[in-house]
């Protein structure tokens, strides 16, 4: 019996994008900030009143310097894992499904094949 009720708590507390999209407001993130991310976060920002100069900083510390310690962009492991995965149909079929909303709601393109 715990661990059904257990279980039913970690069901509520996903994001279910599905059903609960009109409840979210979306900030597309790429390993490029320049691209998607700063568009999505200034158009919030600027909505929301926050002053040109502040975004600008923002931007600033978001596009100088990427490499961090615990980045993983151009890493060769992540090279290495992307290759696998993209290279294992039923791995890439289960990717697909488990985020399939993600890649409609968010626009971001399917991998080549779905």
């Amino acid at each position: 019996m715990k661990l059904k009720k257990e279980t039913s708590k970690l069901k509520k507390r996903r994001c279910d994008i599905k059903t609960m999209r009109n409840k979210y407001e979306f900030i597309r993130y790429s390993s490029d900030p320049s691209k998607e991310l700063m568009e999505d976060l200034f158009k919030i920002g600027r909505r929301q009143g926050i002053p040109e100069r502040e975004l600008e900083y923002i931007e600033d510390e978001l596009t100088k310097n990427r490499k961090t310690t615990h980045t993983t962009a151009y890493s060769p492991a992540r090279e290495f894992y992307q290759r696998r995965l993209r290279e294992n149909p039923l791995l890439m079929e289960y990717v697909v499904r488990m985020f399939y909303h993600d890649f409609v709601i968010l626009n971001y393109p399917f991998p080549e094949g779905f």
